[in-house]
């Protein structure tokens, strides 16, 4: 009885510790910023932190691949993961509301790269895959880099960026891209 008890306490503690994007509430702590909207990263205390739009430090806990699709299996010429969501939730909204809860209940608060673009409008932080460097001639099967400091490569972001991220300028459940190490949410691209 008093392990539950003390259990229960520490679970409203932690739950009370973070807000509902998961970031670490402020109460009190001096490792905080200012609020700008959108996700970006600060050097604080001498280390880099996400940031979250309200200006509390975020640490990502996310999933790749939070896909309905799942993976294509050419000899069966189907994916097996997408016949038993749409057997089981039969919508893709459906599989989208329950996968997200389902991860919320995890302790997760982010979607990471390569997941269903549904998955994005459901209050938890994203991030979305822009492929600066492989648009620039990186090449990963072959072990070939892009020259990060190119014309070329300067150019390529921009295009990706008023294409891509210029849409998602105002989201502010858009966390970063898996490109640029200040993922500051598109914003500072677009």
């Amino acid at each position: 009885m008093i392990i539950s008890f003390a259990s229960n306490i520490v679970m409203v503690y932690i739950q009370n510790a973070y807000t509902i994007l998961g970031c670490i509430r402020n109460g009190g702590n001096t490792l905080s910023s200012r609020a700008t909207g959108f996700f970006h990263v600060e050097k604080i205390g001498g280390r880099f932190w996400f940031i979250d739009p309200e200006g509390n430090l975020f640490l990502s806990k996310g999933v790749n691949h939070v896909n309905y699709l799942g993976d294509y299996a050419p000899s069966l010429g189907y994916s097996p993961y997408n016949k038993y969501v749409m057997e089981k939730y039969g919508s893709v909204e459906k599989w989208v509301k329950e996968t997200i809860a389902k991860l919320r209940s995890w302790g997760f608060n982010t979607i990471g790269a390569w997941s269903s673009e549904e998955t994005f409008c459901e209050g938890m932080p994203y991030t979305i895959i822009l492929d600066i460097a492989l648009k620039a001639g990186a090449n990963w099967q072959s072990g070939t880099i892009a020259d990060y400091f190119s014309k070329k490569f300067e150019q390529v972001a921009e295009d990706i960026a008023s294409k891509i991220c210029a849409s998602r300028r105002n989201d502010k459940f858009n966390a970063f891209n898996q490109e640029k190490t200040y993922m500051a949410g598109c914003r500072r691209l677009a």
